[in-house]
């Protein structure tokens, strides 16, 4: 049987369910077994806004059919009256029960990957959820102490040292420690995808990588001695490496993964270059998740205008992840 991938639909206020609807067809032509998990309220509301014609099997999980959308109903949301476009406390209740739902088909043995689409932080706050959004929940179901979150569009792929933080406050929390710590993660995830002896660029955080203490202490202070410390444990890690060029040097082969201090230094050129094609992968918990590299764009929800490769993508890559490879970068989506 091919392998079952659950899929989280995401808010129910977002592009979440959209974007499961409308890339059904080119899902179903994939070597898995989706199951999704929501509402199925949502999803019938969804594809009367965009005009999808659609189906699915109900499921406790327990029994699947292959070539159809299978769906365990988590039955916060019974009915087609819900907010949309907006955060709330119901749709944030909502998409945090459908992440622990499939996380448990996970941990049962009843999936073998995750895939979730967007949820929003505010709307898990306004619930009352006590964490902060995907990653910090899967850490703590996996029970591990530490994670990174990778994101990958083709064979370029960035490993955020910090994530979502004011920008002064990640540049505050850079260590050796931390960098070193976040580096021997990245390495297992490269090996986890079939790259053995991977090269690793650390970016710099200051103009032309500090321009030797002229610009910044940072390199000199922390970088150059995480990058010799790396390599004296073995870890293929260069730089520091000016931010300015170290993308064009990844995509053109020369590193396998970049080290990124803070978050818009990795999401602005990988946003912009690759936006249909990145996923975030979460490295370190003991569990295959991805998830499209974009969030719940509330602005064009029920319209009919989500775009839904970034989503396929995600679920190339959580299939090549069960395979210990990566996803051809020609793949059709």
């Amino acid at each position: 049987m091919r392998p079952v991938v659950a899929i989280t639909i995401g808010d129910p206020a977002g592009i979440g369910p959209e974007v499961l609807l409308r890339g059904l067809p080119d899902l179903l032509r994939r070597q898995m077994v989706p199951l999704a998990v929501g509402d199925a309220a949502v999803l019938r509301r969804t594809a009367e806004a965009i005009g999808c014609d659609s189906s699915w099997a109900e499921t406790d999980g327990s029994f699947l059919q292959e070539g159809t959308l299978n769906l365990l109903c988590a039955s916060v949301i019974t009915t087609t009256s819900y907010p949309v476009g907006a955060d709330s406390a119901l749709c944030g209740r909502a998409s945090y029960t459908y992440v622990e739902r499939a996380v448990a088909l996970v941990r049962e043995g009843k999936a073998h990957a995750l895939v979730t689409l967007p949820i929003s932080k505010k709307s898990w706050e306004l619930a009352g959820i006590p964490y902060a959004g995907h990653t910090e929940l899967l850490r703590d179901r996996a029970g591990a102490s530490d994670c990174a979150m990778v994101m990958a569009a083709d064979r370029v792929r960035a490993l955020l040292l910090t994530t979502h933080l004011p920008l002064a406050e990640a540049i505050s929390r850079l260590s050796i420690e931390l960098i070193c710590k976040k580096a021997t993660i990245g390495q297992r995830f490269l090996e986890q995808i079939g790259i053995k002896n991977g090269t690793m660029a650390l970016a710099a955080v200051n103009p032309h990588a500090g321009e030797g203490g002229l610009l910044g202490s940072e390199e000199t202070r922390i970088f150059l001695p995480a990058v010799e410390t790396l390599n004296l444990r073995g870890i293929r890690c260069e730089g520091p490496v000016p931010a300015d060029a170290v993308f064009r040097m990844a995509a053109d082969g020369k590193y396998d993964l970049v080290l990124c201090p803070y978050h818009d230094q990795a999401m602005i050129p990988l946003k912009t270059f690759w936006f249909d094609r990145l996923v975030n992968i979460t490295a370190g918990i003991g569990m295959v998740r991805t998830s499209p590299g974009h969030g719940t764009a509330y602005d064009i929800a029920y319209r009919g205008l989500a775009r839904w490769h970034s989503f396929l993508a995600a679920c190339d890559w959580a299939c090549a992840l069960l395979r210990g490879s990566t996803p051809p970068a020609s793949a059709e989506i």
